[in-house]
């Protein structure tokens, strides 16, 4: 049981400071912690954190790197939707609409 709180607490901490990296500019730095807290999350099989990372990172990805900024969208709509989250499922719906008119 230590074990696993322990890797619990690592990816969370992964993804505070992604977000923490994100707000002051390091995006590849950003990218990568938000990426090791949502394969930390999925190992875990914690869906909805592994999806709210997904996000958090597609967010970042935006404009930039529209393919996977989609890929990691189209992951975790489905979770958010199975799940009930409502507002997360709207806000990727939101990005991978705005990916769309992009792409023309």
């Amino acid at each position: 049981a230590r074990r696993g709180a322990a890797d619990l607490n690592k990816v969370f901490a992964d993804r505070l400071e992604g977000r923490a990296a994100s707000a002051s500019g390091d995006t590849a730095n950003a990218a990568e912690l938000l990426l090791r807290s949502a394969d930390g999350f999925a190992a875990l099989e914690a869906r909805w954190e592994e999806a709210w990372s997904r996000l958090l990172l597609a967010e970042l990805l935006l404009p930039g790197d529209r393919l996977a900024a989609e890929r990691e969208l189209r992951a975790a709509l489905p979770v958010f939707e199975q799940l009930g989250s409502a507002r997360e499922a709207e806000r990727a719906r939101a990005s991978l609409e705005a990916i769309a008119v992009a792409a023309g």
